[in-house]
């Protein structure tokens, strides 16, 4: 669901799918045929933190991906743009591998992958994405 707190587009998401947000942002914003998703970190949705291995807060965080763009009128197949933040570029092999079981061999959006200092909460990644809404 959507709320529009403009008299025209952006239209800021309200849900209970994933965790609410910790600041002052949407999980995603839908302008037009777009949906931007704001960066995703591994919290499960009743807001508890996913404190597992890398892989395990991979597969949150796209879980989260997903669900959001779904709820937007998207999905993982309509992704236009992919941001992934990890604590190490040493990470990259392994975030790699779970991302790519999750969007398979032919579904490969436009993708940045960038080496960051610390994470809040002591995460190990966080994602941003742009999605397209057809």
């Amino acid at each position: 669901m959507f709320k529009n707190t403009l008299t025209s587009s952006p239209k800021y998401m309200v849900t209970d799918v994933v965790a609410k947000p910790g600041g002052h942002y949407s999980p995603a914003v839908r302008h037009e045929n777009s949906l931007y998703v704001s960066g995703i970190l591994p919290f499960y949705a009743d807001g508890t933190f996913c404190q597992g291995s890398l892989e395990e807060q991979v597969k949150v965080v796209l879980d989260n991906l997903k669900l959001i763009l779904e709820e937007g009128g998207s999905n993982l197949a309509n992704l236009v743009s992919v941001r992934v933040y990890v604590t190490d570029v040493e990470h990259w092999p392994r975030m790699n591998k779970v991302y790519k079981e999750y969007f398979g061999e032919d579904c490969k959006p436009a993708r940045a992958v960038v080496p960051v200092g610390a994470l809040h909460h002591g995460f190990l990644i966080e994602v941003e994405a742009v999605g397209a809404i057809i």
